[in-house]
């Protein structure tokens, strides 16, 4: 299932009540407007598509094996060893971002 972007033209008051519904049903605005369509469809054709992927961008290999390796020393409640390989890769990739807490008490300790 792939993503297309799609330009809607509306007026900016039609946008804003479209927002301040999404809001209120504490969905995203591009969520909002895909519920709003599901209902429109007929019949269940509805049930037959894909859900929807969920917003954001997708999680980058590098920060799904930190977050792994996180979660696991958080259930063990200490600092697990690494390879020297994974400290590195882990190391570049911490050091180009902003970090949580537990991100930056990795890096300090890679470091």
């Amino acid at each position: 299932m792939g993503t297309q972007r799609k330009m809607i033209s509306q007026p900016s008051e039609y946008w804003e009540q479209f927002k301040a519904a999404a809001e209120a049903q504490g969905d995203t605005l591009s969520g909002w407007i895909a519920k709003q369509c599901l209902k429109a469809v007929n019949g269940g054709a509805a049930d037959t598509l894909p859900s929807r992927p969920s917003p954001g961008r997708p999680t980058s290999p590098t920060a799904a094996k930190i977050q792994k390796y996180l979660d696991a020393c958080a259930k063990e409640k200490r600092w697990l060893p690494l390879s020297d390989k994974n400290s590195r890769r882990f190391l570049e990739y911490l050091e180009k971002r902003k970090l949580t807490g537990k991100e930056a008490q990795l890096r300090r300790r890679l470091s």
